[in-house]
């Protein structure tokens, strides 16, 4: 995604700040849209999944792991990863909306969501690529109305993702397919760190806060000693 173009125009309001004014209609009324999302199908990459990277992922992540050893320092993802970046940073520029009355899970206040964003996006930072964060439900609509209509709302107009919540649940979930069947749950009722049901909760990430202690206890706090815990049958 573009970082934009740094502007030295500032955006003002001449009006008093003590008079309100209406909302434009363009923004405040909710077209209706007539997007079947039952019929959205994912379209087909043209590009491999991996053909992009240059080294393997599980390598640049290696450097991150090891640096959550200092208990000294505050390593979270975001802020390692950002340490290190060489690009140029730009001034970000935000604008709070108001928030809409409409029930947000319907196809209408979602499609019309989409288009709000892409046209704030634009006049805030015309050359960035908008992107638009929603949770689980929520994201899930709009990446079928992007597919139904990718002409305006394409993924290479606007970019829809996960909220952080979600991403990490997902992440937790592919954990805890991989230790499925590996004995894992047995060794932390064993070790009577938890009991069964919550030893197999944790593999689905049911409780998102119960797992992410497991996961930090068991694999990235044995790093401070340089050891890594593996567990076999």
């Amino acid at each position: 995604m573009l970082a934009g173009e740094p502007r030295q125009t500032v955006l003002q309001s001449s009006v008093s700040p003590r008079k309100i004014l209406g909302l434009p209609s363009e923004y405040s009324t909710v077209p209706v849209s007539f997007y079947d999302c039952k019929r959205s199908r994912c379209p087909p990459s043209p590009v491999s999944r991996l053909e992009y990277l240059n080294s393997d992922p599980s390598k640049e992540e290696q450097p991150w792991l090891e640096a959550c050893a200092d208990v000294e320092t505050l390593n979270t993802w975001s802020a390692f990863h950002s340490r290190r970046s060489t690009d140029v940073a730009y001034l970000a520029r935000f604008a709070v909306l108001p928030p809409f009355h409409e029930l947000a899970h319907t196809a209408d206040m979602m499609a019309h969501s989409i288009n709000v964003a892409i046209q704030t996006t634009k006049l805030l930072n015309p050359a960035q690529v908008p992107v638009l964060v929603g949770d689980l439900p929520l994201f899930a609509l709009c990446k079928q109305i992007q597919w139904l209509n990718p002409e305006k709302m394409g993924e290479d107009k606007i970019f829809i993702m996960m909220g952080g919540m979600h991403i990490e649940k997902a992440a937790y979930t592919i954990l805890g397919d991989l230790l499925d069947g590996s004995g894992w749950t047995t060794a932390l009722v064993e070790a009577k760190v938890t009991t069964k049901g919550r030893a197999e909760s944790i593999l689905s990430a049911t409780h998102i806060t119960r797992t992410r202690y497991v996961y930090q206890v068991f694999f990235i706090f044995p790093l401070k000693s340089h050891t890594v815990c593996v567990l076999k049958n």
